[in-house]
């Protein structure tokens, strides 16, 4: 009797759960409609292993963290969990085993809050330079503002492996590594230069 009991409640909870998963499932649906609007269906695609056996990440954070995404099609933003694909210059998240991946020139902005709840948030820009030249399209995040303002664009740069030589040194297996870009604009001007990473150029 109390297996027949136990039976019945786990049906009478079924259709709860049911409309708790689907309306997830609406919800993350919307999510892939409205970045792959306009029949960019090739956005999608499946996880796969083409990082593996490669050492160092082509993430900014190897793992899929909270935060909110701005689209260009949006006025709102999105809460999702996302993880930045710096090689890549694009935003994944996960929906149904199935990775989203949404370029950056369909983001205004995003923010990502890491493993100790810091908020660090991302602006899609042109830096505009003194030359009158300008980077390419690139996510930027402040990191200090005052007299002065420097902005950090990640990087990232695909190593090949090297087995050339009998006395080979270099790297043995393909390899990311990391090439952060900082941009420092000083007081008065609008433009940025390239921070050469000295104390001389700091100070």
């Amino acid at each position: 009797m109390k297996y027949i009991l136990t039976f019945l409640l786990c049906l009478s909870f079924a259709p709860f759960l049911q409309g708790q998963i689907e309306g997830q499932n609406i919800e993350n649906q919307r999510n892939l409609d409205a970045v792959a609007e306009g029949g960019s269906q090739s956005l999608l695609r499946t996880f796969d292993n083409r990082y593996d056996g490669v050492a160092g990440s082509p993430y900014l954070y190897p793992d899929f963290l909270p935060g909110e995404v701005w689209l260009t099609t949006e006025e709102e933003s999105r809460k999702m969990k996302t993880r930045y694909n710096v090689y890549l210059n694009e935003l994944e998240f996960p929906v149904q085993g199935m990775r989203q991946a949404i370029p950056l020139s369909k983001i205004t902005s995003f923010t990502i809050v890491d493993s100790f709840q810091v908020i660090h948030t991302y602006n899609v820009t042109r830096i505009p330079l003194l030359n009158g030249d300008s980077t390419e399209l690139a996510a930027v995040e402040q990191v200090y503002a005052g007299r002065t303002m420097i902005l950090r664009q990640p990087k990232k740069s695909f190593i090949k492996a090297d087995y050339e030589g009998a006395y080979n040194v270099g790297t043995t297996s393909d390899e990311f590594r990391t090439k952060d870009r900082y941009y420092i604009q000083y007081e008065g001007e609008e433009s940025f230069q390239l921070l050469k990473m000295s104390r001389n150029a700091i100070l």
